[in-house]
Order: C-alpha cells, then structure tokens, then sequence
C-alpha cells in the first residue's frame, strides 16, 4: 500500500472503519466495555505484576499459606433500581481481621452502601450510606452528583501524591460518606468543608465541616485496610473520561501502590477483586490495546496489515476506530495529489463516500458475518496487553491517559448521559420501576414546540431508563446538559406535566 496515493489510502481507513464499527455494533453483547465497568482498574491490577485469584477455595489455601502475599479488593453498588447487589465479601470463610489483616494482608473496600457484618464486625468504621453531592459549585464534569474529594491535612497515607504536589480533581459519582464522628481510623481523604452537601447532615454542612471520605490503617504486622465511600472513582467514565480530565487514574494507582506493600517493603503477588457478587477470573484482566502509528499517513498501510487481528478483536478495533476518526485521515483528503483533485472536481466527495458506504455495506453483509460467527481465537501475542501498556507508561499518567481512553471510551459518554437524566427526573420525583413505560404527558405550548418539546422527553426518557445505553450523535453530546436543564425547568414550570 505504500505506493498508493493519499486519497486511496484515505478511502480504505474509511471504509475499514465502517465496517469494524459496524461489526462491533452487532458484537456489543459479546465484549461490552461500559462506563460503569471497571476494565481499566483491573489492568491496572495487572500492570503492577498481581496474579489473579480466582476463587474463595483458593483464596483461603492462599491466606493459610501466606496472608502477607495477598490482596484482597472489595467493590459494593447498588442496582438502579436502588437495590443492592449481593456482596461476594459475605462468603469468605475466614475472620478478614484476626485471619487476615492481623497476619500482614491487606484490605481493600470501596461500596456506597451500608457495610457487610464481615467488615463493620471487625473494623470500627462506617459507611452511611447517605447521598453526598456537590454543593455552591458543580463538581467534576459539571455535574452537582461527582462532588470531588481531596487529602486530609498531613494525613497518612498520602493517597493524593502527585507529580507536582497534592492531586486536587479526584471526583466521585453520587458518593456516599464515613461516620463523621467516629475517630476510630484515620481519615485520609474529604469532601472539603462548604464544597459538600448531604439533606441528612444539614447542620454540620452549614457549620463547614469537612465529611470524612476514606479512612486507612496501617497493622503492625504489615496488614493494610483501606476503606472508600464510593467504588465508582475507579470505574472507567470516571478513571478514563473523554469530556472532561481528572486525577482519577493517579488516584487509583496510588492506592494500590499503598496496598501492594508491607512495612517491609516486601510485594504482594496476587489478588481477588470482587465486584457486586462476581469474582473476577485471569481472562477478565487481559485486555488488549493496539497504538496505532503518530504518523496520520501510515494508518491505511497499518490497518492493512492488521486487518486480520481487527476482524477478530472488535475491541481493538473499537481503539483503532476512535483513533482514525481523530488522527486527521479524512483532512487528508482535501490535500490529496492530482488524481485526487481529479476526482473532487469532476466527480465530487459526496458521490466517492456514498459509494464507499454502499460497497462498505454489501461486503459487510457477507463477509463480516463469516469472520465474526466463526472466530474463536485468542489476542495475538504480538498485540501488547493492556495491562503492559500502562505498566510500561506509568508513571507519566497524561500519556497513559491518551492511550486507555481510546481502548475504553466507546459508549462512557452514553453510560455518563443516562446517569445524569435519571438523576435529573429523580429531582423531579420521577422515579419509575425497572421496565416500566413512560407515563402519559402533557405540553402547553404552542403547536410547534410541543412537537419539539414532546420528541427531546421521549428521547431523554429512553435514554435515562433504557437497559442498555442508547447511541447519541456528537451533538448532541455538547448540548446534553444544556437539554437537561431545559427539559427540568419546563416540568417544574409546568408546562411538561408528567401523569
């Protein structure tokens, strides 16, 4: 592909992208990376050299053999529906303090959820469960629900430890709170004084005081515990935005660097993450991102070469697309050789792209399907994981940053988008059950804008309550909030009326 001209190669960088999102599209099912996940905190996991554990029988053989080699990670959420998810720290065998933590383990747990008996039985430390949100000012992406949190003065820990000083945007995302008024562990981390609001601690939020947010503890014989009121700082719309930036990932990498380590500096090897119930297994730690070249002109001949691995991996594909639609490919076009100025005066951009989509669907069709329904291959060992990518960066977090977004960011916005419309008809007490179909409404307008007004609520209603995220165009992602906000004063000012 070398010798072709900058147009040709243009043209397939498009039509390969069409028809590797096309093919992700139908394949969503199948390797799904949301924005509530957590695919970029295991990597991390397994980017500082932590073998996976994969069951509570091994877990115990590992804590009998040697408590001191093992991490133990403990994240608890709810449903949307409010409802909390089983929490798998509730069928562990053994006392997590005497068994545990008291021999040199250590003790990871993040839930903004009430605790399990297993942990408030046997360290003296509380999570709420009370809803904490931003309050003069919005927090992290605009938003009053992801209040940011920031170090207790001179606490130790230091979990905020930045390349220039003390890291000040780690967000949350509808937080809970510690027990202000238990002094049992120290507090390493706040929601500052006046920046917090939370209905059942009115009075202490007037008086300005900071709300406890993580407590930790170090054991003489080198256990560690470390315990957050919120597990979503480390899920993927919050460690990898692509709207906004935040210290999310400095932040989680620095709390397990606290972790993996004894008072003698020995390294923890292994690990068990436990999420809303599910133990997490090896293949859930490995995965794959590809770089694409620096170069905008070498990305046709690249993505030729692998186009085999692509076909296979949708995930990597997924990146690769991100990446071609930002790298400048199409600018490309308008600054082509003359066959391509050929081409834009007698035949026209608008003609060769249609074209490309046509010929892009009807080979998609056949050969999309047979290479997707039969592939049951592993991730090319020359494709480098993920994990050894951000091991490989670390620690220059703005590079790493650059790279995981793009193998993580398809669909965080949608995740993010849905999140803040059940929050905003929330406010409204609209709170419907899981399923349930939108209620009957109202608009009194005129006839033109209740059309207008009636097609913007079913749209942001589905997109609030669908099981899965539904797509939104760039557009409307930079006028989303804006459509909130509209969307909220007019039920408030009646002119919705909802039921």
């Amino acid at each position: 592909m070398n010798g072709r001209s900058p147009i040709t190669r243009a043209i397939i960088s498009i039509w390969l992208a069409l028809v590797w999102l096309a093919a992700v599209s139908n394949l969503q099912a199948q390797s799904r990376i949301t924005g509530e996940g957590t695919h970029g905190f295991r990597a991390l996991l397994a980017g500082k050299g932590l073998a996976p554990i994969q069951s509570l029988d091994d877990l115990d053989a590992a804590v009998k053999e040697d408590p001191n080699r093992v991490l133990i990670i403990s994240f608890h959420g709810a449903r949307s529906s409010g409802q909390p998810f089983e929490d798998a720290i509730d069928q562990i065998g053994f006392d997590l303090r005497r068994d545990f933590v008291d021999r040199g383990g250590a003790l990871l747990v993040a839930t903004d959820q009430i605790l399990s008996t297993k942990i408030s039985r046997r360290f003296p430390v509380t999570v709420t469960g009370k809803y904490v949100a931003a309050r003069l000012e919005p927090g992290f992406d605009n938003s009053y629900d992801c209040p940011y949190v920031a170090r207790r003065r001179d606490s130790v820990p230091n979990l905020f430890q930045g390349p220039g000083g003390d890291l000040g945007r780690v967000a949350t995302n509808r937080p809970s709170c510690l027990l202000i008024d238990d002094n049992s562990l120290p507090i390493v981390a706040v929601f500052p004084a006046r920046t917090w609001r939370c209905q059942e601690y009115e009075l202490l939020q007037r008086s300005g005081v900071a709300l406890p947010f993580a407590r930790a503890a170090l054991y003489p014989g080198g256990g560690r515990f470390l315990l957050l009121a919120d597990h979503s700082v480390f899920i993927n719309s919050m460690m990898l935005p692509r709207q906004a930036s935040n210290d999310n990932l400095q932040f989680a990498s620095n709390c397990i660097d606290w972790l993996i380590f004894d008072n003698d500096g020995h390294r923890r090897t292994h690990v068990i993450f436990m999420e809303d119930g599910i133990i997490w297994q090896k293949k859930d730690y490995d995965l794959s991102l590809q770089a694409l070249p620096l170069r905008p002109d070498e990305i046709a001949d690249y993505l030729w070469e692998n186009k085999d691995l692509l076909w296979k991996h949708p995930e990597v594909a997924d990146a690769i697309a991100s990446e071609v639609e930002q790298s400048g490919v199409l600018q490309e076009i308008e600054r082509a050789d003359p066959f391509n100025q050929f081409l834009d005066r007698n035949v026209g951009m608008s003609r060769i792209v249609r074209g490309i989509l046509i010929i892009g669907a009807i080979a998609l069709a056949g050969y999309a399907a047979a290479s997707f329904m039969g592939s049951r291959h592993s991730v090319s060992r020359k494709n480098p994981r993920l994990s050894t990518l951000l091991n490989q960066l670390r620690p220059r977090v703005g590079l790493l940053d650059q790279r995981v977004r793009n193998g993580i960011g398809r669909g965080l916005f949608e995740e993010l988008a849905g999140r803040q419309a059940r929050a905003m008809f929330a406010q409204l007490n609209l709170t419907p059950a899981e399923g349930a179909p939108q209620p009957a409404f109202t608009v009194a307008a005129s006839w033109w804008r209740r059309g207008r007004i009636a097609r913007d609520l079913r749209r942001v209603w589905v997109i609030a309550f669908s099981p899965e995220p539904v797509v939104i165009s760039a557009r409307q992602r930079e006028q989303w909030q804006a459509r909130l906000d509209k969307l909220g004063s007019l039920i408030r000012d009646r002119i919705i009326r909802i039921g």
